[in-house]
């Protein structure tokens, strides 16, 4: 997708991508449900064992902090975070590998959790369904994306210079990581993700936000003069929509891609938003 689904304006959203899309994913504490629908095993409980465990690491953490309370995190409450943090970046890779080559419904919760060489309870620390690690997956890439696309509003140059300039850039981040890019062509097709009110309003406010974001530079090119007149908003949504089509037939991001040069998209791009030769016109 263009810009899967963006956040807002010049802040990255915690939406859910659409162009390039959907912000921060929090780690979920363990809480007793059955496992991922059609795959298998119930989740694992919490062993007496480990919260012993915790609670140890928590007193000794109080140890060294001092009876006063924590001024600053113990080195062993970083090493904690740490760890955290890595599994959690292990966990979305995996996540985004296998929902961009055997799509969101083909994939399992047992296997991405394979592919990190965890169990399934270890990932139930970090996770409550296949729909939030989705979102997950979605937010993390769609925040960067949409950080780079809102560098283009202080950005120097014309409005034109900048727009081709952003579809070069959201072409090159789905080349970067394309299983995201795959993930984002599925979102574009219905059938493909999950059919929750939630989901599919997060996923909107994405795609608005990035809408936005561009149709801004549409302004600044009609101010310009370097960009066509007519409504921004409308031109933003055309201009999404042919960055879409492009990257879902990019073969470095598509099985089922047809090689077409970047220069021929690009100078198309250039051409579908040139001024009228004769001048603006209001039709």
């Amino acid at each position: 997708m263009a810009a899967t689904s963006p956040g807002r304006t010049s802040r990255p959203t915690s939406a859910i991508p659409t162009e390039g899309s959907p912000a921060a994913t929090r780690v979920a504490g363990a809480r007793a449900r059955g496992a991922d629908a059609g795959t298998g095993p119930a989740r694992d409980e919490p062993s007496a064992a480990g919260n012993g465990a915790r609670e140890a690491e928590n007193s000794a953490d109080k140890a060294e902090n001092g009876a006063g309370g924590p001024a600053a995190l113990s080195p062993r409450e970083l090493r904690r975070q740490e760890r955290l943090r890595v599994g959690r970046e292990q966990i979305l890779d995996a996540a985004e590998e296998l929902f961009g080559r055997q799509g969101y419904r083909g994939t399992s919760l047992q296997q991405v959790a394979k592919r990190c060489e965890f169990s399934i309870g270890a990932l139930y620390l970090f996770i409550d369904s296949k729909e939030e690690l989705l979102r997950a997956v979605l937010t993390r890439r769609t925040a960067e994306l949409m950080e780079l696309m809102a560098g283009f509003l202080t950005a120097e140059g014309t409005g034109a210079e900048l727009l081709a300039r952003l579809a070069r850039t959201q072409v090159d981040f789905h080349r970067r990581y394309p299983e995201f890019g795959r993930l984002s062509i599925q979102i574009m097709s219905a059938p493909g993700v999950p059919g929750t009110p939630g989901f599919r309003e997060g996923f909107a406010r994405g795609y608005d936000a990035a809408i936005e974001l561009e149709a801004e530079l549409f302004v600044r090119g009609q101010r310009d003069g370097t960009l066509r007149p007519g409504d921004p908003g409308c031109l933003a949504r055309l201009f999404s929509a042919m960055v879409t089509a492009y990257h879902a037939m990019d073969p470095e991001v598509s099985t089922d891609g047809v090689a077409l040069p970047d220069d021929i998209f690009l100078s198309t791009i250039a051409a579908a938003f040139a001024p009228p030769p004769d001048g603006p016109s209001t039709r």
